[in-house]
């Protein structure tokens, strides 16, 4: 009934008050079955700006049913950049296995290797006790079957990683086993290849907090320096000083001791800005 009225509401009032994503699905089926674009499109707009990761899942099936291709881009666009957050969540544990195969075949996901395959195996182990299987090795490989296990991209784990978490759940055979090792020392791995995908997947974004201790000097001026290993994305800077400092410093990127843009910032303490505001 209150879905109905919602609908009501659009019909004579022109207005929509969506309670959460479920919400607006439901009203989005009245919308597509008395043939209203109008509330469809706002219906989808909600749906797009409230969705949350963990339910992304859930709205795919509905944005398949409506025949809508963009908010299916826009939920799987979620899900990989969320994927580190999906995978350690317990809901993983209840993905259909129809979802759970794209999932695993997306080069996109901003994962570490090794907690997706933690959740993998944990949800095969789900699916064995469900059955009433004894939840081993075999019978989890039996339940992920060769098509999702081969999608496990054991080639992206440290040595160290396969070793510990891998080996001890039996879910590989020992000529796999062994062609993975040969392929982290390099030692061709004959008959076609390593099974297993080996492509990359997206690069998992962390963010990274530099205190004073992290710091070194320049011999330029003293100037606070840091290097990083890889390319990183400077989201913001903040300069915390000690009230009795005033200065306009400028923040200088570079890449191999070439200078590739320069970021200029003032300062004004504490102090000073009281006496500018005691004269204005």
């Amino acid at each position: 009934p209150d879905v109905f009225l919602q609908f009501l509401r659009y019909l004579y009032c022109d207005d929509t008050n969506f309670r959460d994503v479920n919400n607006a699905i439901a009203v989005w089926h009245l919308a597509d079955k008395y043939d209203l674009p109008s509330l469809a499109n706002e219906c989808l707009n909600f749906v797009e700006a409230a969705m949350e990761p963990l339910n992304a899942f859930q709205v795919i099936p509905y944005a398949r049913r409506f025949n809508h291709e963009g908010l299916e881009n826009v939920c799987w666009e979620i899900i990989d950049y969320n994927a580190q957050e999906i995978v350690v969540h317990k809901s993983f544990l209840d993905l259909k296995h129809e979802y759970l195969l794209p999932f695993l075949q997306r080069s996109s996901l901003r994962v570490n290797e090794i907690s997706l395959f933690k959740a993998v195996d944990s949800w095969a182990a789900k699916r064995c006790e469900e059955s009433n299987m004894t939840v081993d090795g075999a019978n989890k490989r039996s339940v992920l079957g060769e098509d999702l296990l081969k999608l496990i991209r054991f080639s992206l784990m440290s040595p160290r990683e396969f070793s510990e978490v891998v080996m001890p759940k039996e879910n590989l055979l020992t000529t796999e086993l062994i062609d993975v090792f040969k392929w982290f020392t390099s030692v061709p791995v004959p008959a076609g290849g390593l099974k297993f995908t080996s492509l990359p997947r997206a690069v998992l974004k962390q963010n990274i907090r530099f205190s004073s201790l992290d710091l070194g000097y320049s011999s330029l001026n003293k100037l606070p320096a840091f290097l990083v290993r890889k390319s990183i994305e400077l989201c913001g800077v903040k300069i915390i000083m000690k009230p009795s400092q005033s200065y306009y410093p400028s923040l200088f990127v570079f890449q191999r001791e070439k200078k590739i843009r320069q970021i200029k910032s003032k300062i004004v303490t504490r102090d000073r800005r009281k006496r500018q505001s005691n004269d204005d």
